[in-house]
This record gives structure tokens, C-alpha cells and sequence, in this order.
């Protein structure tokens, strides 16, 4: 072989090694924006259900004022122990759903 050809040779493999290296950080990437994602929307879950906690607690500290300053609750406080319940049963399941996801990753 001469000159010519080894440069010619080394080049391409040097060319197809790039091309490799490029292959090989595009599929981590990607990976990687898909675990983003997907914390980003693990997160987005619980902002929302930890709103819907909050806004039960406040629910149920009104009728608490309610009450002890001896205004009319009327149905409030069943309405307001309800929504409660619905937001932690909510939040419970949330977290179950995280455990499973986190044990079949294992």
C-alpha cells in the first residue's frame, strides 16, 4: 500500500469512529430528555395534588373558624372533610403509583 492509500484508510476509519461517537451521545441524550421529562412530569403531578391538599386544608380551617366563633357550618364541614379525604386518598395513590414505578425499574 502506498502513502495515498493508508491516508485515504485512516481517514474513513477516523470518519466512521466520529460518526459512532456522534451515534452513541445522540442515544444518551435522548435518554436522558426522557427521564426529564418524565421527572418534570412527576412533579407537575404532585405541584397539582398538593394544591388540591391545600386548598382542603384551608377548606376545613374555615369551617374550623366556623365553628369556633360560632357561625353556621351547616354542610360545610362534611364538605369540607370530604374534599380532605378525596385530596389524600389522591396524594396516597400518587405515591403508590411512584413506589411501583420506582420497584419495577429494579
Amino acid at each position: 500500500m502506498d502513502a495515498q492509500t493508508l491516508i485515504a484508510l485512516a481517514s474513513s476509519l477516523l470518519s466512521a469512529a466520529a460518526v459512532v461517537i456522534v451515534a452513541i451521545i445522540e442515544t444518551r441524550n435522548g435518554q436522558s430528555r426522557k427521564r426529564t421529562e418524565a421527572r418534570a412530569a412527576r412533579r407537575a403531578e404532585e405541584s397539582r395534588l398538593s394544591m388540591e391538599m391545600m386548598f382542603a386544608t384551608c377548606k376545613l380551617a374555615t369551617v374550623t373558624a366556623k365553628a369556633v366563633t360560632g357561625h353556621k357550618t351547616n354542610g360545610d364541614v362534611e364538605d369540607a372533610l370530604d374534599e380532605s379525604d378525596r385530596a389524600q386518598g389522591q396524594y396516597e395513590d400518587f405515591k403508590t403509583q411512584l413506589a411501583a414505578q420506582q420497584v419495577a425499574k429494579v
